[in-house]
């Protein structure tokens, strides 16, 4: 799921703020100029377009786990390390899965952002895929053909949101009742 983002939530506070501190300046960071130099590294094509869409969407998901593992009720931990559990078991056992919705959450967020970052590289130096095309469609003032690119991204940006939206009703579900 988002190992990094457990981790770091469950610093101590003062280790919490900082590492939180340094996520939020990473995702207020403008990520297009970082671009060239993934095409630098990378390539052009696939390699450096899925990368930039990693970098668009990680940073928020790993924000989001950090501060929902923070948040994690004390006397459940508390529990688990009474009954044995080690740091990694407790994380394993019990972090994990009272953050579960989050995750959820988080990596919906993660995978619009994810799919805009790959629209982005597309469109920004694209050599064939979703953007040539709509570079393409736009220079032959193709209207119809642009705009039925345009809905069937759509789409598919709304079914893995619909999808992901289930999932973390499903999961939050019993979540209210825990916590009482």
């Amino acid at each position: 799921m988002c190992p990094w983002g457990s981790l770091l939530g469950r610093l101590s506070r003062g280790s919490f703020a900082g590492s939180r501190d340094v996520v939020s300046i990473l995702y207020a960071l403008p990520m297009v100029p970082f671009y060239p130099l993934l095409v630098l590294w990378l390539g052009l094509g696939a390699p450096s377009e899925v990368a930039f869409g990693v970098i668009h969407g990680i940073v928020p998901v790993v924000l989001i786990v950090m501060t929902a593992s923070n948040v994690v009720r004390p006397d459940l931990l508390t529990s688990a390390q009474v009954m044995g559990a080690g740091s990694g078991q407790r994380l394993l056992w019990v972090v994990l899965p009272a953050t579960l919705p989050e995750v959820v959450g988080a990596l919906k967020i993660g995978a619009s952002l994810t799919m805009l970052g790959v629209l982005l590289a597309e469109l920004m130096i694209s050599v064939d895929g979703i953007g040539s095309f709509i570079t393409q469609q736009i220079t032959n003032h193709q209207g119809a053909r642009l705009d039925a690119m345009i809905v069937v991204v759509c789409i598919g940006v709304v079914v893995i949101n619909t999808l992901l939206s289930a999932l973390e009703r499903r999961l939050a579900h019993g979540q209210d009742s825990q916590s009482q």
